[in-house]
């Protein structure tokens, strides 16, 4: 469209200015007749804006002014689908389908609010449909994230390697790549590195920026964290401790919330943090730019190459000391952050030449965890047979973990299998996991799959119907690792040889609980088959794991603060002697 006005507000809307584009929007429709595509943009931009009552009021003025227009429909479906309100959004999305079948747009919406509700099956054929109509980076990587949540990871990989022949360097197809390499058990990790460093490539500024040089340690070394995971999530599970206990006379900790709202966990966090800013609704450049404004020292990343992140705005040197630590298994690529925290038994001595970044290792384990307070009683277990059990997402269900799983019931006999994850409450998503046990050697009726909870503590005491959880491969499990522990459940693992198979070793490790961890696949069968044939040892766990975790290395936050703290002296201590980075 040639219209001034509509180019004037995109470009606003697309520099972070959605306030100034809906001005823009708002003074030209009073002059005019035709007002349908400014209440269009102006309903997003609202709803970006978090205004809800006025988003809405813009989009249901469209669809009554053109209730025959597709793209009315649509519009109100996006407004409902950033509100969270699926079933209102699926409604206008269907509608606009109906109006149009063509509208590629329309589509894919659609398809992300289904998967949204866990209706996968209807979100891929939307989501398939959208790519058919009008092929681009978007409609690609929506659909691969898709497949991937449905257990079908290698298909994923597939679709966003062909998407890159096609569109050759791009970042919207390099960042979901990436990330679903991490789950492969087949993947090359020479080759997960290139990846890596050919996103940090693609979304690096030329020239790329340069910082200043940090100068003497300051009296109180103010760190940024970068998340859009404070909120409910199991990332903040593991940062709210550090915000307890982090000495304040020395460290000062802005919060750069990057989520698109927040929640009660969210409240609680903002009351630990010196400074907490929104920042979901402003362009990279500008927070970047907020960023160096704040005088932040180290800023840090706690989310990779996942949902929620803003590594371009690292990528564009807003601190000058960068680190990324917490929310990723891997390297991000990107030449202008300067370190990984990790610790020694997730990255040991050589993992240097699988990342960009420098190591800074952590004494003791990389993760610290907060159990909070909404977990129900451990309870004995009730007679039955023995119940392996994983909670993980699906994604992390490999076929070396569905070989592996499918052996440990083989040397387990009687033994069942308890699978739980969002997908799982699809039909189609069900019948293609328990294909794959079938084909394994496991009999159906060993296996049972259960879709989410409605709670968390729901979710926890499912854990009373297991008996031992087995952990994933290659991708290891963090916060489902604890959470099972806490709840009285041992966790078999089965280490690996890059950091996310290396995660289950050492949060075992923290918890005392080394006699858990196999080095090969025979092992991890052995140790778990072992384990179920010894329903005292297992009674005896289920009655002491949550005190021997408390007490233990893995829920140390004090020690852990103190740990973390001097890893931020010693970056900033390290990069005050380097040359910047360029």
């Amino acid at each position: 469209m040639n219209d001034p006005t509509i180019i004037a507000a995109g470009s606003k809307a697309a520099q972070g200015r959605f306030d100034e584009a809906v001005a823009v929007l708002r003074r030209a429709a009073a002059g005019r007749g035709d007002t349908l595509p400014y209440l269009l943009l102006m309903a997003e931009y609202l709803a970006v804006l978090g205004q809800n009552q006025q988003a809405l009021f813009a989009a249901d003025q469209a669809v009554q002014r053109a209730p025959a227009r597709a793209e009315a429909h649509a519009v109100r479906g996006l407004v409902m689908q950033l509100l969270n309100r699926f079933l209102e959004a699926t409604a206008s999305l269907e509608e606009a389908v109906r109006l149009s079948p063509g509208l590629a747009m329309a589509h894919q919406n659609l398809g992300l609010v289904l998967q949204a509700q866990a209706r996968f099956e209807a979100a891929e054929t939307a989501l398939r449909r959208a790519v058919e109509l009008s092929p681009s980076v978007l409609a690609d990587a929506n659909l691969a994230l898709l497949l991937a949540d449905t257990a079908r990871v290698p298909e994923a990989i597939s679709l966003l390697e062909g998407a890159l022949s096609r569109w050759p360097g791009q970042a919207g197809l390099l960042f979901p790549l990436c990330f679903l390499l991490n789950y492969s058990d087949t993947a090359d990790p020479a080759a997960v590195l290139a990846r890596h460093k050919e996103y940090g490539r693609a979304i690096t500024p030329s020239p790329a920026p340069r910082g200043p040089a940090p100068g003497p340690r300051p009296a109180v070394l103010r760190v940024g964290l970068v998340s859009g995971d404070l909120r409910g999530h199991s990332v903040s599970r593991f940062v709210e401790p550090v915000l307890r206990e982090i000495n304040r006379e020395r460290f000062g900790v802005t919060c750069y919330f990057t989520g698109p709202r927040g929640d009660a966990t969210s409240a609680r966090l903002r009351t630990l943090a010196e400074r907490w800013r929104d920042v979901a609704r402003t362009s990279d450049d500008t927070m970047a730019r907020t960023i160096t404004n704040d005088n932040i020292d180290i800023l840090v990343d706690l989310a990779g190459l996942t949902s929620g992140q803003r590594l371009p705005v690292f990528a564009r040197r807003a601190a000058p000391v960068q680190a990324t630590w917490i929310g990723y298994p891997n390297t991000t690529g990107i030449p202008a952050m300067d370190f990984r925290i990790v610790d020694s038994r997730t990255d040991p001595p050589g993992s240097e030449a699988m990342v960009t970044e420098s190591l800074v290792r952590l004494p003791g384990c990389l993760l610290c965890f907060d159990p909070g307070g909404d977990a129900p009683p451990v309870q004995p277990r009730e007679p039955g047979p023995i119940t392996f059990g994983s909670f993980n997402a699906l994604s992390k269900v490999s076929d070396t973990c569905v070989r592996l799983w499918a052996a440990v019931l083989e040397a387990a006999p009687g033994s069942r299998l308890l699978l739980k994850a969002k997908a799982l409450a699809d039909g189609a998503t069900r019948r293609r996991l328990q294909d794959r046990f079938v084909a394994a050697g496991l009999a159906p009726e060993r296996l049972e799959l259960i879709g989410q909870t409605e709670s968390t503590a729901e979710h926890l005491a499912l854990y009373q119907r297991i008996d031992i959880a087995l952990d994933t491969f290659p991708y290891h499990g963090a916060t489902t690792t604890c959470e099972a522990l806490w709840m009285g459940v041992p966790v078999v693992t089965r280490g690996g040889t890059v950091h996310a198979a290396r995660v289950g070793p050492s949060l075992l490790r923290a918890a005392g609980l080394s006699d858990l961890i196999a080095d090969c696949d025979d092992g991890f069968v052995r140790l778990a088959a072992s384990l179920a044939a010894d329903p005292a040892r297992l009674a005896a766990w289920r009655g002491t794991l949550r005190e021997r975790l408390t007490a233990s290395a893995l829920c140390d936050a004090p020690a852990y603060a103190r740990a973390l703290e001097a890893a931020l002296d010693a970056m900033w201590a390290a990069k005050g002697l380097a040359t910047p980075a360029g």
